[in-house]
């Protein structure tokens, strides 16, 4: 039997949208650090930094629904 792997990908149906605010600064901020990559108004991808040194990129693909 073979485990599947999880996928590297969040289905637009598995995702929430919480309706509270974030505030996104390009400050030095305490552990963890968010980063937002844009181009333009776009988010392209949002970045995820440890203090322990892990990180986590999470790209955006506005693709069309199928």
């Amino acid at each position: 039997m073979t485990r599947s792997q999880p996928s590297a990908i969040v289905r637009a149906d598995r995702v929430k949208i919480d309706p509270r605010k974030l505030l996104v600064t390009e400050q030095e901020q305490t552990s963890p650090k968010v980063i937002v990559h844009r181009d333009k108004e776009l988010i392209q991808s949002i970045e995820i930094q440890c203090s322990c040194g892990s990180h986590v990129v999470l790209d955006c693909d506005y693709g069309s629904e199928p």
